[in-house]
């Protein structure tokens, strides 16, 4: 297998020019070895040159959706989170990326509950991804008791009974117990 990225990525290290950047978009359209930017992703310095890459593309291959996904859950900056996210709610929608994040929320470990619930505020709009989101963390903050968790969701969580359906009102009242109780 050739190597096309590393030779565009290793000039961009040294300086970001829009040449070296324009370059890449031209092997990222073309479909060459997108094995090396799903790879990437997942390195913490070369993840970087991946967001720029993809910075302003509207369509991006399918292969990196996951991969986007993952990188922005696994990144600890929470404003850089959002480097991953905006590329996914472009290319993909703010329907899919969203459940995607939601999904690692619900099922993931308690450091990536915490990392997908900062990944989740730039993939939120009204209507029935949020819905969700808002009983998950709700749910969460009164089930879980790991304090990282707690603190997470905190600020996030929605105190107000009338935002729930019926079966959820009661864990509202436990979540104020929780949240004014000391820790």
């Amino acid at each position: 297998m050739s190597d096309v990225w590393s030779p565009i990525y290793y000039p961009y290290r040294q300086r970001t020019e829009f040449a070296v950047l324009a370059e890449a978009r031209v092997h990222l359209h073309a479909g060459t070895e997108l094995e090396w930017l799903v790879a990437a992703l997942g390195d913490p310095e070369r993840k970087r040159f991946v967001v720029a890459i993809l910075l302003k593309d509207k369509s991006l291959p399918e292969i990196l959706f996951d991969p986007l996904i993952r990188a922005a859950v696994n990144e600890p900056d929470v404003k850089f989170n959002r480097a991953f996210v905006a590329p996914c709610v472009r290319a993909f929608g703010l329907k899919r990326t969203a459940e995607a994040l939601l999904r690692i929320f619900e099922t993931g470990s308690n450091s990536e509950k915490v990392r997908a619930a900062n990944a989740l505020d730039w993939a939120t709009e009204p209507g029935e991804v949020e819905t969700r989101r808002r009983c998950a963390f709700l749910e969460e903050f009164v089930r879980n008791e790991d304090l990282a968790v707690r603190r997470s969701l905190a600020g996030r969580v929605d105190l107000d009974p009338a935002n729930y359906p019926a079966d959820r009102k009661p864990l509202v009242d436990e979540a104020i117990r929780i949240a004014k109780s000391p820790a």
